[in-house]
């Protein structure tokens, strides 16, 4: 793109301009904003809706469209974590980037983690170390397999800066072997928010069923398997970091002791209706 103030090239990760320093937008949704993905995007959803034509869920369909438009970004952490971040002012959640450049994360050494290298440079050229990691929910359940305290984010906090992609990307590229010798991202599988109920139609449209209800829309936008690998979700980019102003409540499923007491002060602070058990 071009800067609006002083002509000069943005490129597609920048979100300032080197000249005149105009905040030309956040990466990842301009990214979602290119004619070929809205493009691509939209031939998927004419695929998901004569699927659900022939299929009789077409009416199904358009009451799953209308749940997702109120869908929540849903990230899950440990407690101890959470904590942290609402305990105090001044915190601020980073990426894995900001903590692992900091010397304060010890990544795993485990073939998830050497695909991930590979994965987010591939959907994120050049501004992963910017994006936060979540996920699209229905209800009041996340990734527990990430953590056992689910932050639900405020969208006034995140929607300006939030995208959403066909799933997790480390397994997005896995299956469809990107990588080094084939980089390109196919156009269509990632949405700015506002648009975020087209992409779930696109991605999930065919999988509703005549006899289904909007009691199953919860478990079909996200579903918690024993690792990662299962789990089933739509993958929510935010760009930046995090305060604990951008945090609607939080679930916290609790698995020691201690993790009562921290229920109890976090309550203090966000006030007993922002903190939930599941």
């Amino acid at each position: 793109m071009t800067c609006k103030v002083c002509g000069l090239d943005v490129r597609p990760h920048e979100r300032f301009c080197v000249g005149c320093q105009t905040d030309c937008g956040f990466p990842n949704v301009r990214a979602a904003e290119q004619y070929e993905e809205e493009q691509a995007l939209a031939a998927r959803v004419d695929e998901a809706e004569a699927s659900a034509s022939e299929n009789g869920t077409l009416g199904l369909l358009a009451r799953f469209r209308t749940s997702v438009r109120s869908s929540r970004a849903a990230r899950a952490r440990s407690i101890d974590e959470v904590y942290v971040l609402v305990k105090g002012d001044n915190k601020l959640l980073g990426t894995f980037h900001d903590l692992k450049g900091a010397g304060l994360l010890r990544p795993s050494a485990t073939n998830i983690e050497a695909a991930r290298q590979s994965a987010e440079p591939l959907v994120l050229l050049n501004y992963h170390e910017k994006i936060q990691f979540a996920a699209l929910t229905l209800d009041d359940l996340g990734l527990f397999t990430y953590g056992n305290c689910v932050m639900i984010f405020k969208e006034a906090s995140i929607g300006n800066r939030s995208t959403v992609f066909e799933e997790n990307c480390v397994f997005f590229c896995r299956r469809r072997n990107l990588g080094p010798a084939n980089s390109t991202i196919p156009p269509g599988f990632r949405s700015t928010w506002d648009w975020r109920e087209e992409l779930a139609v696109a991605k999930l449209g065919a999988r509703l069923r005549p006899e289904m209800s909007e009691s199953d829309f919860p478990s079909l936008l996200l579903s918690s398997g024993k690792d990662s690998a299962s789990d089933e979700f739509i993958e929510v980019h935010v760009y930046e970091r995090l305060h604990r102003s951008a945090l609607d409540y939080v679930v916290v499923k609790p698995m020691r002791q201690s993790d009562a007491v921290l229920v109890t002060e976090m309550q203090a602070i966000l006030g007993q209706g922002n903190v939930r058990t599941a």
